[in-house]
């Protein structure tokens, strides 16, 4: 089998083997929640896949919490005319980067290499992204979802990623769109 058929079946070269086809759907659905213009459907998104102490990192914020994931992945329905997404490659991590209280907790963590492309009135915002998703193999929920972009070299130092996630969060909230996220929750999620 060719590499480049045995990564669109989910096979791996490394020790771990394939990425169980549960996973490859699991990966499949998290694209869904950039690209659907539904706060439902967001939303049920990540309520089924998301642990409640989940955190969301990109170079731009670093948010927790199924709620506050929602409203980042929201704001975006609401500041784009639409995005496109394309899985290109899903991959064990062999490696995993993680911050050090998630380092010895058994997690897993597979890497979602996909081309996102924003669009806004005539602008086009093109990012080639690695999105990393830490799973818990006994829950199979995402512990932590961490984009890095390739193609772009802009981002907000480290240490400050926290705070413009809160600021974001606040903001939008002062928009309106918390009350938008929290109508598009399934029942059980508004009770968590």
């Amino acid at each position: 089998m060719s590499a480049a058929a045995a990564s669109s079946a989910g096979e791996c070269a490394n020790p771990q083997g394939p990425v169980p086809e549960k996973i490859q759907n699991l990966a499949s659905e998290i694209l869904k929640v950039y690209t659907t213009r539904s706060a439902e459907e967001q939303s049920a998104i990540v309520n089924k896949y998301y642990r409640e102490d989940a955190r969301f990192v990109d170079p731009l914020m670093d948010v927790g919490t199924p709620r506050e994931i929602n409203l980042a992945f929201f704001s975006l329905i609401k500041l784009f005319d639409s995005i496109d997404a394309q899985k290109k490659s899903l991959t064990w991590n062999e490696k995993p980067e993680l911050p050090s209280h998630l380092q010895a907790a058994g997690l897993q963590q597979v890497v979602l290499n996909n081309q996102q492309v924003y669009h806004r009135s005539k602008t086009t915002i093109d990012l080639d992204v690695n999105t990393y998703l830490t799973i818990d193999p006994k829950t199979g929920l995402i512990v932590r979802h961490e984009d890095k972009w390739l193609n772009k070299g802009f981002k907000v130092p480290t240490f400050m990623k926290r705070g413009t996630g809160v600021m974001s969060s606040a903001m939008f909230k002062l928009f309106g769109w918390g009350k938008e996220v929290d109508k598009a929750a399934p029942p059980q999620a508004t009770q968590k």
